[in-house]
């Protein structure tokens, strides 16, 4: 029974030895000079067309153009703005249309007028099950500036007919994974 207290004496000074080394070349001066930098994900657009969407229902008629706006308010924010550093856009198409399609995505201010642009093909599907298409564009740099201006995305889908009857789905997925670095906090 004696050599408890010993025993927690023993323990209490490794303990104080173990932490007081921990921090022993810890150099505090240095905090103003830590750089974080996080990505974020961030989920865009999702929607799903079908046949119904390129067909008018009077007439039966091809439309060749789907357009859709969406507000982009994480680049309102100055924090992000001030701090962006790169941005990646991510859209994913699954397609089972035999026709092909034209994506643009068409970054656009306040007064609607475009600051960038991403453009790619949609591929067909050849047997009526949805082919994938996924399409990154990565923003850095001299590019930014346009995506700064930004303020609205709008997607614009343009058939590509081939002669076989519209028909069949369409869903899209979109997001942007942005890298920010500050160092002040």
């Amino acid at each position: 029974m004696k050599s408890f207290p010993q025993l927690k004496l023993l323990c209490g000074v490794l303990s104080f030895i173990l932490c007081a080394s921990c921090v022993k070349d810890v150099d505090f001066d240095q905090a103003d000079e830590i750089i974080i930098s996080p990505k974020v994900d961030l989920d865009l657009v999702f929607f799903e067309l079908d046949t119904e969407n390129f067909v008018t229902a009077e007439t039966g008629e091809a439309i060749s153009v789907i357009r859709d706006t969406t507000r982009l308010e994480f680049l309102d924010d100055g924090f992000v703005r001030d701090n962006l550093l790169q941005i990646d856009f991510v859209f994913r198409y699954d397609n089972s249309f035999s026709q092909t399609f034209e994506h643009s995505a068409l970054f656009l201010n306040e007064e609607d007028e475009v600051q960038y642009e991403v453009t790619f093909d949609v591929a067909a599907s050849s047997d009526g099950i949805a082919n994938t298409t996924i399409y990154t564009q990565t923003v850095a740099e001299h590019d930014l500036d346009a995506i700064r201006n930004s303020i609205k995305m709008l997607i614009e889908l343009t058939l590509q007919p081939n002669g076989e009857p519209i028909i069949g789905e369409m869903r899209h997925q979109s997001k942007a994974v942005y890298s920010l670095e500050f160092a002040e906090l």
